[in-house]
């Protein structure tokens, strides 16, 4: 029985009918145009808005093209917002990954310990070791955060995608 080669030929039929659907996105790019950062509809971030010296932290609820979004349900053009602060993915996740790691080897140096009487529970290297993982990663973590000043290098868009012909 061949129904693979049927059934596929009918599922791209049915999907061929229905228009292209993708998520919109706010995207901060450079003079070069590329995209540095990504901000999707529901994501929490960090700005400035002109003539305010506090950072503020928003939601970005929903995009309307060409250059206006509504923030915690207040309209808000793209040129009134002046720096974004983001996070950058790299140093987060790799902090994240050293701040486990740090935790791991104490307990596994810690079981290792109690399971073996000849052993102590926790050494002065294991101490050392294992927390200068976890505040390692925190540091690293922390400095991964990164101001995009809005103006003459980095540009706030609206990527809307629309397949209807």
């Amino acid at each position: 029985m061949r129904t693979f080669p049927g059934s596929l030929f009918l599922l791209f039929a049915i999907l061929a009918n229905f228009s292209g659907i993708a998520q919109d996105f706010l995207s901060i790019k450079d003079e070069n145009g590329l995209g540095r950062i990504r901000i999707y509809p529901g994501s929490t971030f960090m700005m400035k808005l002109k003539g305010e010296r506090e950072w503020q932290e928003t939601t970005l609820n929903v995009l309307l093209p060409p250059d206006t979004i509504i923030l915690d349900g207040r309209k808000t053009a793209l040129n009134e917002i002046m720096a974004i602060r983001a996070d950058r993915a790299f140093p987060t996740h790799a902090g994240s990954m050293l701040a486990v790691a740090g935790i791991g080897y104490a307990g596994i140096y810690a079981a290792n310990g109690l399971l073996s009487d000849s052993r102590p529970l926790l050494t002065n290297s294991a101490i050392i070791a294992s927390s200068s993982l976890f505040l390692g990663g925190n540091l690293i973590r922390m400095a991964g955060k990164r101001v995009f000043r809005l103006g003459r290098k980095y540009h706030l868009s609206i990527v809307h995608f629309n397949f209807n012909p």
